[in-house]
């Protein structure tokens, strides 16, 4: 007998389901059908009105269950996902009966790789947390979470710029073009060494080894450098001890959002953990309603993985030799994982994670609205912005 929580597809009258409900085992049952017609005729029935009524049954059609699992379903409770269909109704709805199937895969990729990231990173976001709480805490008269950008400037077109290596063509057209440059992180020293003074760096990585990309900031810059609570302590010592502007935002872990019940500060989302996301959502939160990419390619084009002038092209020539070259290191980089061939593209490859990044930002730009018209993203939407006090009441 199955465990943990059970997807029903097919509720019919509801008797499988009801008996279902009587085992212990079970914590949570979600019963899916085709549509909401065949849903509200469904609901007719009895026993499937005894169910709706159970609180450890939901009942859905198939075109909310991804909303259902995503809200619904938490691992560390339920344990256990299987997928169950009434064989009666699977012969009558095999089409519905794979896309059901393909839903739940999707869901339990996406689960997977999100479990697999937190293995990795949990303790060290914690941690990181805690010392950037700390850092705010011993700085209490310092604002660290507004910034001000005139209104003429929110007119203009947000250059979202990543580290893809299709950077390196389109250096000059941020550099002559009316943008407000919004940089990650890692493209940060290819817009320095191009003399191209970005309005805004951001940063959500938590690893020790992503100070490095703040190594060439300079003193007393025009730059507001964005950083997540979560983001690496090194890095925001590094920038505050040069005299640079500091922003903090956060995500949605845990300590994060509590903390930030005591704190005005600007939530922003990463989609799938990438930073040329979470610096579109900071430009969207901010109130740009014109946001162009550069440099987002979610694929090792040309042969490499990013572009001239970040802190590996730097690392990896330094350390170069004769019996390991930089490109021997830049291979190992791109082939730790398996490559898809980009069809239409020459010499262009992803990745599984790639590929999951380029998805989250379509997802990103569709639910907020933004639609591609002349190789710009604009939104016809008012976007809210958030206003922030000029003092932090952490303590």
């Amino acid at each position: 007998m199955p465990q943990g929580c059970i997807i029903v597809a097919g509720i019919a009258g509801g008797f499988h389901i009801e008996k279902l409900l009587s085992e212990k085992n079970i914590s949570l049952i979600i019963a899916v059908e085709a549509d909401s017609e065949s849903l509200e005729f469904c609901k007719q029935f009895s026993s499937t009105k005894k169910i709706e009524e159970c609180q450890k049954a939901i009942l859905c059609d198939k075109s909310n269950l991804e909303e259902i699992l995503y809200t619904k379903y938490f691992p560390v409770l339920y344990k256990n996902l299987t997928l169950v269909f009434n064989r009666a109704w699977k012969n009558e709805n095999p089409q519905i009966a794979q896309e059901i199937s393909s839903t739940v895969k999707n869901f339990l990729e996406k689960v997977s790789a999100d479990y697999s990231v937190q293995a990795h990173f949990g303790k060290l976001w914690q941690r990181n947390i805690l010392l950037n709480l700390k850092f705010i805490s011993e700085h209490n008269n310092e604002n660290f979470f507004s910034v001000n950008i005139e209104q003429d400037k929110i007119k203009k077109t947000a250059a979202i710029v990543a580290a893809g290596p299709t950077l390196d063509f389109s250096i000059e057209e941020i550099k002559h073009g009316d943008f407000f440059v919004i940089s990650t992180d890692t493209a940060f020293g290819t817009l320095l060494q191009n003399s191209i003074i970005p309005d805004a760096v951001i940063n959500i990585d938590a690893q020790h080894i992503s100070s490095e990309h703040f190594f060439c900031a300079n003193n007393e810059t025009k730059t507001t450098f964005i950083f997540d609570l979560c983001s690496n302590p090194e890095s925001v010592n590094l920038v505050y001890n040069k005299k640079n502007k500091i922003q903090f935002c956060t995500n949605q872990h845990p300590l994060s959002l509590l903390a930030a019940k005591h704190m005005d500060i600007k939530k922003i989302e990463s989609g799938a953990g990438t930073v040329t996301i979470a610096a579109a959502d900071w430009a969207k939160s901010c109130g740009f309603q014109k946001i162009k990419f550069f440099g987002a390619d979610f694929a090792y084009s040309f042969g490499k993985p990013y572009a001239k002038g970040t802190y590996l092209e730097k690392q990896f020539f330094s350390k170069s030799n004769r019996i390991i070259s930089a490109e021997e290191k830049y291979a190992a980089l791109m082939f730790r994982t398996e490559l898809e061939k980009i069809l239409g593209e020459e010499n262009s490859f992803t990745t599984e994670v790639l590929n999951r990044y380029k998805k989250s930002l379509d997802e990103w730009t569709e639910k907020n609205f933004f639609k591609l018209k002349n190789g710009i993203y604009i939104s016809d939407k008012k976007i809210k912005t958030e206003n922030f006090s000029t003092k932090n009441n952490f303590n």
